[in-house]
């Protein structure tokens, strides 16, 4: 009975793990991932600046369990829309379903107006099965500079807004 017991607790986990997350990272990871970033600010009304984002061109290498890709961020100022498109690296751990993504480089950017700049900082996100879209994922998490609870990131394998 001893014995039974730890292979129970590993059935189990096992069972919980394949029920968080059905499918690969694979075959989740490569697809376009829309959402979003909201961060506090001095510089809008509202107190917060908010980004519309993709990740997009992902290739996904199972034996490292790292991909590349691309992301593209936009946001609308003062009535016009600023765009920067970006090379990205991550990586997976897999057994706690976190994501880390970095920026590698910058493919474009648009000038920004009254001292603003583009940053890159490093996303860490938590991806999960969407319960309410039975076959999509979302990944939710922070940016290495944000510390607020209404702070965030965002991704979805489908478009939610």
């Amino acid at each position: 009975m001893k014995n039974f017991k730890p292979i129970l607790i590993g059935f189990i986990f096992l069972t919980l793990t394949n029920t968080l997350f059905s499918q690969d990272f694979e075959t989740v990871l490569e697809q376009t991932w829309y959402g979003g970033s909201q961060s506090r600010t001095d510089v809008t009304e509202s107190g917060y600046f908010s980004c519309t984002e993709k990740l997009y061109d992902i290739i996904y290498d199972d034996y490292s369990d790292s991909f590349t890709g691309k992301s593209h961020a936009s946001f609308v100022f003062d009535g016009v829309t600023y765009n920067c498109k970006c090379y990205i690296k991550g990586k997976v751990n897999t057994s706690e379903n976190k994501v880390v993504i970095t920026t590698t480089s910058v493919i474009s950017s648009d000038y920004l107006p009254y001292g603003m700049y583009w940053t890159q900082p490093t996303i860490y996100l938590t991806i999960f099965e969407d319960e309410d879209h039975r076959g999509e994922y979302i990944m939710y998490g922070q940016t290495s500079g944000q510390y607020y609870d209404d702070e965030y990131v965002a991704y979805a394998t489908y478009k939610y807004y």
